[in-house]
């Protein structure tokens, strides 16, 4: 977002300067009867040109700078969203489904929460499920774009009273960027039936 209003505020100043310039070299050349400059006309049209070069140079550099940091905010925030799918998703435990049900409801669309999470509570099991050393993935070039594919890797140790075992799990989540800035979770898959379906493996 930043960097769109960063990129027509250059627009702006440049053609602003440009036009300057060129009403100097117009002013100069129209009251010469001979079209040639004195040295302090020559002068002045350089300082405009310099002038040019130096706001030019400045506004790149800001948003060079700019840029890199407003992708790592993006970055940052649908990372965010995608753990706390996660986390809440793939959590199984009674005590903690409520809370985790109204973690989720923000970040994810209307009908998938309604999908996930169909009951007000959560009957009591000895089976308990926690999703651990989660990994994210992001394409880069989605960032800039208001929709975008995350993938998710993570162990998901299942346990009992007598028993645990701990399978690796990969996901991927299509999340849509809301006006405010915040993700929106729209849908999810497994990752390896995604790609079998495509003909990946």
């Amino acid at each position: 977002m930043k960097s769109k209003t960063r990129i027509t505020l250059f627009a702006i100043a440049l053609v602003a300067i440009l036009a300057v310039t060129g009403v100097n070299v117009y002013s100069v050349m129209a009251d010469d009867d001979e079209a040639t400059f004195s040295n302090e006309q020559m002068q002045e049209v350089m300082d405009a040109n310099q002038q040019l070069e130096s706001e030019i140079t400045r506004l790149q550099n800001e948003q060079e700078m700019e840029e890199p940091a407003a992708m790592q905010e993006r970055q940052e925030a649908l990372q965010a969203t995608a753990e706390t799918f996660v986390q809440t998703v793939y959590t199984e435990e009674a005590s903690s489904y409520e809370n985790r049900k109204d973690e989720a409801e923000p970040i994810m669309q209307d009908d998938l929460h309604e999908f996930l999470f169909p009951a007000d509570e959560q009957e009591e099991t000895e089976q308990r499920a926690i999703p651990e050393d989660v990994q994210f993935f992001v394409e880069t070039g989605e960032l800039n774009q208001p929709e975008a594919t995350i993938m998710a890797r993570f162990s998901h140790t299942y346990s009992t009273s007598s028993d645990e075992d701990t399978t690796a799990t990969f996901i991927e989540l299509d999340a849509e960027q809301q006006e405010d800035g915040a993700w929106i979770i729209q849908d999810f898959r497994d990752a390896v039936e995604s790609m079998e379906g495509d003909g990946g493996v």
